[in-house]
């Protein structure tokens, strides 16, 4: 497996592991936005996942395309700030 594609794949499986982490953890709370009145153009409750789990990944693509052209960058730290 070469390097680039080793670093997107770590990346996005770290970012997918940390939103389905925080998903796992609020799962039991999920149940209170059903009872919410919300604005008539809200979104389906299915679409939240989706959503969620297309930017978890646009986020590990991101932080890779840094990794891979500077590897010592200070932005690696601050994407591992911001995911914790």
């Amino acid at each position: 497996m070469n390097k680039k594609l080793k670093a997107y794949l770590t990346f996005i499986l770290v970012s997918l592991a940390i939103g389905g982490l925080s998903a796992f953890l609020t799962r039991n709370n999920m149940n209170i936005f059903d009872t919410v009145t919300k604005p008539p153009l809200t979104p389906p409750a299915i679409v939240f996942p989706i959503v969620w789990s297309i930017l978890y990944v646009l986020m590990g693509i991101g932080a890779a395309r840094v990794y891979l052209k500077n590897p010592n960058s200070s932005a690696i730290s601050v994407f591992g700030v911001n995911l914790f």
